[in-house]
């Protein structure tokens, strides 16, 4: 197992509590992850190709919104991350594997490397919008550390590919 994904028992705690209090959102999944990709898009509006939208559309336009493409890939998102925080600790093995295979699939579709970190950016802005003063310090930090080990993990298939 990736000594990336081993973590304190505090930060794992830290990120789940905070995730279920965005569970209990109703409509949680498009709520979340409609944010996210508003914010990504805001961030980096060449992500919005890798996602078969047009560079130049405003990523907070309701076209944008509502189109099931957009819709389908920010519950895919929010789905994924579900898949991978419930796998965090003892599940690390089958974690690492997901992260393995998911970046296998970023290669395939050419994010780049610098995309990592803007989505991280996004996630933790769409974190504090949603959970607001829930969303403390310390739970912030929890977050950064998990992302971070899970970026690594799925751009470590691209440093073995290049």
């Amino acid at each position: 197992m990736s000594e990336h994904l081993e973590m304190e028992y505090e930060t794992i705690q830290n990120v789940i509590d905070s995730w279920e209090l965005l569970r209990r959102i109703p409509n949680y999944d498009v709520e979340a992850g409609t944010l996210l990709f508003t914010h990504l898009f805001e961030k980096c509006p060449p992500a919005m190709v890798l996602f078969g939208f047009p560079k130049d559309m405003d990523p907070t336009c309701e076209k944008l919104k509502k189109s099931k493409r957009f819709v389908s890939h920010a519950k895919n998102m929010v789905a994924m991350l579900d898949r991978a925080l419930a796998m965090l600790g003892p599940d690390a093995e089958l974690l690492e594997e997901m992260l393995l295979d998911l970046g296998k699939k970023h290669v395939t579709i050419g994010v780049p490397v610098n995309a990592y970190p803007i989505m991280g950016d996004a996630l933790l802005q769409t974190l504090r919008e949603l959970l607001g003063d829930k969303f403390n310090q310390q739970a912030e930090h929890s977050w950064l550390e998990v992302y971070r080990a899970f970026s690594f993990e799925m751009i470590s298939v691209m440093r073995k590919t290049v």
